[in-house]
């Protein structure tokens, strides 16, 4: 982003970024719902609902959503999790910068640590999924575990030399 601000201007640099991110609207056009399998005699039968198969263009929103979650503690302390986990994103990414400089990192690697960060978020994340994908794994216990340990990690980064 350093070099494309400098290369672009602020303004430019925003026009670069919100072209890369408008590359996901006809992306997540292409998502369907997946078809229902039902196992019968040991054979696996696809069947799609007459109102699945009915649906426009843009979709049916009583379809796609499923309003009882929103009754399930659960899910409510997950919701909730996952908005404190993104008030606090993408504050790093904000102030490592500032923090390097003044530790005495220049500021070409404090940028680096942010590309750092991206590079193991990416790659984590495939972990993880990959990890909640086995069947001994619980998943919700594994974002617990993660979500705690990267809070502690960040209650400590005014110490971090």
């Amino acid at each position: 982003m350093k070099y494309v601000i400098s290369a672009y201007s602020w303004k430019g640099a925003m026009w670069v970024v919100s072209a890369n991110v408008l590359n996901g609207v006809p992306l997540g056009a292409l998502l369907r719902p997946l078809k229902a399998v039902e196992k019968i005699n040991g054979l696996d039968k696809a069947r799609e609902k007459d109102k699945e198969s009915k649906i426009n263009f843009c979709g049916d929103i009583s379809t796609m959503f499923d309003f009882d979650l929103l009754k399930s503690p659960t899910f409510l302390i997950y919701g909730l999790s996952c908005f404190f986990c993104m008030l606090g994103f993408y504050i790093p990414f904000t102030f490592i910068p500032d923090l390097a400089e003044e530790i005495g990192v220049t500021s070409q690697k404090g940028a680096w640590l942010i590309s750092i960060i991206g590079i193991l978020n990416t790659v984590t994340r495939v972990a993880a999924a990959w990890l909640a994908d086995r069947s001994w794994a619980d998943p919700t216990k594994i974002n617990g575990v993660v979500l705690t340990l990267c809070g502690i990690a960040r209650l400590f980064v005014p110490k971090y030399s």
